[in-house]
């Protein structure tokens, strides 16, 4: 089976299965996704998704976001849209972090410390946006998902570690799966595109310069998600009394995800 799943105008778009869980099983293949936006979708594209057979779609972006961009799903797909408008405090977008670091002289370091702050707020200030995710995935009853932001990095990132966790999927696995967006071809692409760009608008910048600035501040790093999963210790004592209060999924809630998405 093929955990990246190429498509012409959608990029990091991956399976979540064949991961080793709980009890010697193991996340079932075509069942769980995880993209970036829907909005530039080709009609072959279209097609692809069609195929997947999707019973709900998880829109992390926020609500300007998605005005800006609406998801090319066609209305006569059968699927459950939900509009979960997150958009945590001090979150920018890659382009944003550039033109800071290289106009206004913001350092490496304090961009890695805004995104676990990020971090830390999608855990904590956005479980009910999360909570919402899984209520769906149950109402759903195993049928397959696709969970998408902008990029596919960080709000779904996390959203995709919060299943993987529900299922018994081992810290050490969610977190590889997490580090996967930085091998995702067509994501890689897009960062080497506005190297070109920005090379061209900041004179005395290097490509090889430019491409340090990126390198640095694109890739997700395992820390972020250390970080959330550190408030939701810090906040709720485990990651099991989370899923209870936080996110109103019990123990036999989570029994149902794993009797769906799991495999022998």
């Amino acid at each position: 089976m093929q955990r990246h799943i190429p498509f012409q105008q959608v990029i990091n778009f991956r399976d979540l299965g064949g991961y080793q869980a709980t009890g010697d099983k193991h996340t079932r293949w075509n069942k769980l996704f995880r993209s970036a936006h829907l909005t530039n979708l080709s009609d072959s594209d279209i097609v692809q998704l069609r195929a997947l057979d999707l019973n709900l779609v998880c829109d992390f972006r926020s609500i300007k976001e998605q005005e800006r961009g609406p998801s090319r799903i066609p209305g006569t797909m059968s699927v459950n849209r939900i509009a979960l408008d997150i958009w945590p405090s001090g979150a920018r977008v890659p382009t944003e972090i550039v033109k800071s670091m290289l106009f206004n002289g913001e350092t490496v370091q304090a961009v890695h410390d805004s995104q676990r702050e990020m971090y830390q707020s999608l855990a904590i200030d956005f479980a009910d946006k999360y909570a919402l995710m899984f209520a769906a995935l149950l109402e759903g009853q195993g049928k397959p998902a696709l969970i998408h932001c902008r990029g596919g990095r960080d709000r779904t990132g996390f959203g995709a570690a919060l299943i993987l966790s529900a299922l018994g999927v081992s810290c050490e696995t969610i977190t590889k799966d997490y580090l996967l967006t930085n091998a995702a071809p067509t994501a890689n692409n897009f960062i080497r595109k506005m190297i070109c760009a920005y090379a061209e608008d900041s004179p005395g910048r290097g490509k090889e310069d430019l491409a340090g600035l990126f390198n640095a501040v694109f890739p997700v790093r395992a820390e972020n998600l250390v970080a959330s999963f550190g408030a939701i210790v810090t906040e709720f004592g485990s990651i099991e009394r989370y899923f209870d209060e936080a996110l109103d999924v019990s123990k036999d809630a989570r029994a149902e995800l794993q009797s769906w998405f799991l495999q022998i």
